[in-house]
């Protein structure tokens, strides 16, 4: 696993573990969560597949256990393996992400107001 050259930002049960730029990344259980016994996993590991026939296909071989943006060719194939489930939500997903190392964004004052 490549070292870790930045701290990751966040407040939730994971924290940033391992990347590899564009291919995966792997978050761990953070030790100090306001949850405690949560999450029931130790960790995830997302892996970037760019071109949707192979995001679909590791998703049927079971290589992955779930993928986003399903291409609509596929919506049939999926529905039809009893191993899979199709869940669907109106309207895009969107996020927004800061570089806190350089920039503007660096000052957390920023990224608390566009919070």
């Amino acid at each position: 696993m490549p070292a870790i050259t930045a701290i990751a930002i966040g407040a939730g049960p994971f924290a940033l573990a391992g990347q590899e730029s564009g291919v995966w990344l792997e978050l761990a259980v953070f030790d100090k969560s306001h949850r405690p016994g949560r999450p029931k996993l130790n960790s995830i590991r997302a892996v970037v597949h760019a071109d949707e026939t192979e995001r679909v296909a590791a998703l049927q071989s079971g290589d992955v256990d779930l993928i986003e943006c399903v291409p609509w060719q596929s919506f049939q194939g999926i529905e039809a393996n009893p191993k899979l489930r199709l869940d669907r939500a109106v309207g895009p997903f969107m996020a927004l992400l800061f570089n806190g190392q350089t920039g503007p964004s660096k000052d957390p004052r920023l990224r608390l107001a566009a919070a």
